[in-house]
């Protein structure tokens, strides 16, 4: 994903609880926007994509589960989430047969809602924000998730900046340097040999 907030599309017939939510949901940092019921909700992501939906599963008009269908079909890759004050196995199963992502049941912890809604995101965005763990050059094989280094198999101790340089460097393999682009490291550039700094 980008750098830009997810944005989520709060579908409530009730005022109180949407605005609650959108209060909530910024705090946390999502763009926040809001429908009052299916029909709104269908044409506001017609208009725009969304990341996430949180819609409410009974509402006047379309119902939640038509509704969750129909933004399915529209937008498949948008993350759906359904709200309801309902807790039984048939509506669970409606609404995620119909194409939600999960579901939470009134009342809901806020905190539990977001990481639920983080957890739809990073489901649903995988193919975006997914990069390689492990780098290699030459000898070099460094593990950015666990922060090791090897060379021809043998690790490699380095401090957290040198670590977080090789790392850079290697993750901008055949970029050309820019004057400062080490400068985050506390490195300079000048005087460097950058065809010898990470091996092809």
């Amino acid at each position: 994903m980008s750098s830009q907030l997810a944005s989520v599309l709060v579908v409530d017939d009730e005022f109180a609880l949407r605005n609650a939510l959108r209060k909530s949901l910024m705090a946390s940092g999502f763009a926040v926007e809001e429908a009052r019921n299916g029909e709104e909700a269908l044409n506001a992501v017609r208009l725009r994509p969304f990341d996430l939906v949180l819609l409410d599963i009974n509402m006047p008009g379309i119902g939640g589960v038509e509704a969750c269908r129909k933004i399915r079909s529209l937008t498949p890759q948008t993350g759906i989430v359904m709200v309801t004050v309902r807790d039984s196995e048939n509506d669970k199963v409606n609404a995620l047969e119909a194409g939600a992502d999960d579901y939470v049941t009134k009342p809901f912890r806020l905190r539990e809602l977001i990481a639920r809604l983080r957890a739809v995101l990073r489901r649903t965005h995988s193919h975006e924000t997914a990069e390689p763990l492990v780098l290699t050059a030459g000898e070099l094989e460094i593990d950015l998730e666990r922060r090791l280094l090897r060379r021809a198999g043998q690790p490699v101790h380095l401090a957290p900046k040198e670590f977080e340089l090789l790392a850079f460097m290697m993750q901008n393999q055949g970029a050309p340097p820019t004057p400062n682009c080490c400068a985050p490291f506390g490195a300079s550039n000048t005087g460097t040999n950058w065809n010898t700094c990470v091996p092809t």
